[in-house]
């Protein structure tokens, strides 16, 4: 007795993209990571506020697309799904090598977060790993996090031969083209 509207943020048109670039030469502070945050979370909160009214739950999949929901989530209840924390993308050197500067010019994406976290009824995280940075790096009461790991039941794929990679070369899987995939070698 669900009735599921899926929406999805469309991606960056060729004046959004030109927009979200990066500006090298301004390195930390060129602040592209929380730019192309706050795109997809314009988008989202005109998507919630579009569903409205009749909206009995929001389920939002990351944190990115729930910055600038703080008025709907007040409104309405929201289940926040995260795959990582801001925190966590900063010390995995995701969008660069970490410095003063970088921790800086990470603070309002930072205190946008806590907010976003903090407003949802239920932040639900896909590791363990979040979860801790949840509570830790951001305070969440362990009651407000759910720990939801998604996966592939292994069962139908265990007849399955499994071969290394040819010449011992470890196993590589691609990653989708578009803004936000970066590969880096471990």
């Amino acid at each position: 007795e669900i009735s599921a509207q899926l929406a999805k943020v469309p991606g960056p048109g060729r004046s959004e993209a030109v927009l979200l670039r990066r500006v090298r030469m301004l390195g930390p502070l060129d602040l592209q990571p929380l730019r192309w945050r706050l795109r997809w979370s314009w988008w989202a909160r005109r998507i919630a506020r579009h569903a409205g009214a009749g909206t009995d739950v929001l389920f939002v999949n990351t944190q990115s697309c729930a910055l600038l929901l703080g008025g709907v989530m007040q409104t309405i209840p929201t289940v926040l799904s995260v795959d990582a924390t801001g925190r966590q993308f900063e010390r995995l050197g995701y969008w660069g090598p970490p410095d003063r500067i970088s921790r800086v010019a990470a603070r309002p994406g930072e205190a946008l977060e806590r907010r976003a976290f903090g407003r949802a009824t239920l932040v639900m995280a896909w590791t363990d790993w979040v979860a801790e940075s949840l509570r830790y790096d951001y305070g969440l009461p362990p009651e407000r996090i759910a720990v939801l790991h998604p996966g592939v039941d292994p069962a139908p794929f265990a007849s399955i031969e499994r071969k290394p990679p040819e010449g011992g070369r470890p196993l590589r899987l691609p990653l989708p083209p578009g803004p936000g995939y970066r590969w880096r070698r471990p």
